[in-house]
């Protein structure tokens, strides 16, 4: 009640004569201070407008800082009215984010961003004196000669005041680029759960001021559609964005070794801590919703930015990705529960900071679902995009997106739209997701609520549609395969290609891989056809291993997917064969196929076999000199041999980067129409990784046999379209095979 009469009297003062006060704060009246420094923000446009913050800052001079002697700083806590005075004004400060973000209708944020920034040097170094003297002298428990109280209040101001003026993006930029800061929001963090005395306030201030400071303004570059345009304006362009993209990756990265280096050097603790932080605030459903979870969330989302950085690569070994998607599911069910009808109604079941229970869960489902969104494309990418599904990226991704209507952002909206259009469906070139796919739909169509038919947005609702036809169409791919392995191989002598069952073949005894009809077959390739070159590669390459693990049924599938997609797509190629090179459109085989599988839906086009190297995707630098004479021999192949092979050209995601396929196929590729008769032998597939390592992937591949296996195809076919279709019904869509 004391308080409460203090606050209304001092409250009544500073309405009545609002100069006064601050004149009297100003010169340094204690009272006047701290009435200022509690209450501005009744007032704040109105005390704004007359300059209130030059108030607090003539009080932070870093000039006024007392001298730290290093032998009795454990005596004391330096308590000068100096640094008292400055202590009511950095509480003062904490403040000042309520009013920047969302920023008041009456506020100037351009003068408020000049003054933080004017003061700024002042208000860090102060904040670095009272860390000094008031948290670090006590032990890692938290314990010493400084109060458990004291210790902790200063831990609380200090982390707000460093989240309150970051929330300017313009005042964050100044101060990351101060030397330290990055690093005293870090030590902050780092002890911010120890001491006996846990904070009161509603959330945890020196995770939301790191996980601030760490942000950056988001970036969306349009590169240009077609990479081989030669318009000069789009290259330039193309070479400006590269080198923005890179220095902007190269900011963050030394962000982040900012941070590992203000942790002692070990990427392992900070990630540790993190890890257990997060473990903690998701312990207890009944707790779930508490601004803890969502700002730890989003601060590891922060630090695992960087794609090859130590800090992602201990997220991901810390069986993240899984733990990300099993939260997501977790936290769907419970908006699901009991909480979804409060999202968007703030005064139903209110938190301390004003936001709904509902919210609060909404806010960790998109920061569950935007480290998945961040990381996948990790490494090979396609691994963390099965472990990711297993886990129930499907299941979560349908929570969240279908009522993505209420979403208070839309950046945050685009981000799962785009999960799931773009990040996930660009992998569905790997068997491996296909199939965790499929046993994921299975499971969604198993759900007893039908969560998946309850859609609120159109927008997602066709994504998750598109999504899978798309799905259901790579599955449809792999029951194919799975019978085109059985039936149909060809021989390797270009003389001959002959195509029967792959029991009726012998193997190259050195290599064991590349398939001949018989002896004479295998005499004429060996002395004639190049495969004596081949062999001797194919050997080599064994002994060097591979650069990546990619699965042999990854390989085959990828593989069969592009002869697959390029068959169903000849009437289109051959229309852009004759619409863009004439004088070769009717010998197609001169030709190479290009299929880019990193665009959803794939784009197709062609360019001259005599040209490849100018359109050739870059083989790594890390690639051995025997992977360039494998892709070589590829391409020298189809055209020492006119018309008796064509080259298919595929760009497949593999993480950050992305894969080349070269794969060829015999030249009555072309010749005929229908899919079962074609004698299209995938005999060398070859695997380059372009910005990151060569992959090679198997050296022979079955393909479609004549017409004898058509029919057991055709009931393999029809049983798998059975099984779609009714998937489709049963989703309220019309049957799709």
């Amino acid at each position: 009640m004391q308080t409460d009469e203090f606050e209304s009297r001092a409250m009544v003062k500073l309405q009545h004569n609002p100069r006064k006060v601050l004149d009297a704060a100003r010169r340094g009246t204690k009272r006047e201070l701290v009435e200022l420094a509690n209450l501005w923000l009744n007032m704040g446009p109105e005390l704004l407008e007359m300059d209130l913050l030059s108030v607090f800052f003539a009080h932070l001079k870093p000039t006024l800082i007392p001298t730290v002697n290093p032998n009795n700083i454990a005596s004391g806590l330096y308590n000068t009215p100096a640094a008292d005075r400055a202590w009511v004004c950095l509480v003062a400060l904490t403040k000042l984010g309520n009013i920047i973000a969302p920023l008041h209708p009456q506020v100037n944020l351009a003068k408020i961003e000049t003054q933080v920034m004017q003061g700024w040097e002042g208000i860090y170094k102060w904040c670095l004196f009272m860390f000094t003297t008031r948290v670090a002298q006590n032990g890692a428990d938290g314990t010493g000669n400084i109060s458990p109280d004291i210790r902790r209040s200063t831990m609380d101001v200090l982390g707000g005041v460093l989240y309150s003026l970051s929330r300017s993006e313009k005042v964050r930029q100044v101060m990351v680029e101060t030397e330290g800061s990055l690093e005293l929001a870090t030590r902050l963090w780092i002890v911010e759960d120890t001491g006996p005395v846990p904070t009161s306030l509603p959330i945890p201030t020196a995770t939301a001021a790191l996980d601030a400071l760490l942000t950056i303004a988001d970036w969306n570059p349009q590169f240009p559609e077609d990479e081989n345009d030669e318009d000069p304006q789009k290259q330039e362009e193309t070479v400006k964005l590269e080198v923005i993209g890179i220095a902007r990756g190269k900011r963050v990265r030394a962000m982040l070794d900012r941070v590992v280096a203000a942790a002692g050097g070990s990427a392992t603790n900070i990630v540790g801590l993190a890890v257990s932080r997060l473990r903690t605030a998701t312990s207890n459903n009944a707790k779930m919703h508490e601004p803890r979870t969502a700002l730890t969330l989003d601060l590891i989302g922060h630090l695992a930015r960087t794609p090859d950085h130590a800090l992602r690569l201990g997220f991901l070994s810390a069986g993240m990705t899984a733990f990300m998607a099993k939260l997501a599911v977790k936290i769907g069910g419970l908006l699901e529960g009991n909480a979804r009808p409060q999202i968007g109604l703030g005064f139903m079941n209110p938190m301390p900071n004003g936001q709904s229970q509902a919210e609060g869960l909404q806010d960790a489902l998109i920061a569950s679902l935007g480290f998945l969104s961040n990381t996948l494309e990790s490494t090979d990418g396609f691994s963390w995009v099965v472990k990711a599904i297993h886990a129930g990226l499907l299941q979560a991704w349908v929570s969240a997106a279908r009522d993505m209507h209420r979403f208070s952002s839309r950046e945050d909206a685009e981000m799962v739209l785009e999960l799931l259009s773009t990040l996930v469906s660009r992998y569905l070139v790997y068997k491996s997701v296909v199939t965790a796919v499929d046993g994921a739909m299975k499971k969604l169509q198993d759900d007893p609520n039908e969560v998946w038919k309850d859609w609120k947005d159109p927008q997602a609702k066709a994504v998750w549609k598109n999504f899978i036809k798309l799905a259901l169409e790579r599955y449809r791919v792999g029951i194919e395969l799975k019978e085109v392995k059985k039936y149909a191989a060809t021989c390797d002598n270009v003389k001959c290609q002959k195509v029967d069952a792959k029991n009726t073949f012998m193997k190259c005894s050195s290599c064991s891989n590349t398939l001949y009809c018989s002896r004479e077959c295998q005499t004429v390739a060996w002395k004639e056809g190049g495969h004596k070159i081949v062999c001797k590669l194919k050997q080599q390459e064994l002994l060097e291993g591979k650069y990546q693990s990619i699965s042999k049924g990854d390989s085959e599938y990828f593989h069969h997917l592009s002869t697959y997609d390029a068959r169903h797509n000849r009437p289109y190629l051959r229309s852009f064969a004759a619409s863009k090179y004439p004088e070769l459109a009717s010998n197609p085989a001169a030709l190479v196929i290009s299929i880019d599988y990193l665009k959803v839906p794939p784009k197709f086009s062609m360019h001259p076999l005599a040209e490849h190297d100018k359109y050739a995707h870059n083989i790594s630098p890390e690639a051995s000199a025997n992977a360039e004479a494998r892709n070589d021999e590829l391409i020298q192949r189809a055209r020492d041999h006119p018309g008796k092979f064509a080259i298919i050209q595929s760009k497949i995601a593999n993480g950050q980067s992305m894969q080349s396929v070269n794969s060829m196929v015999t030249g009555v590729f072309w010749e005929k129409e229908g899919w079962a008769e074609d004698a299209d032998l995938n005999v060398e597939p070859e695997l380059t990784l372009e910005k990151a390592v060569d992959v090679e992937g198997p050296k022979k591949k079955p393909a479609a046999g004549k017409s004898k296996i058509k029919d057991v195809t055709e009931a393999e076919l029809q049983m798998g379209r059975m099984a779609l279709n009714d998937f489709l019904r049963s989703m309220g869509e019309p049957p799709a095979f």
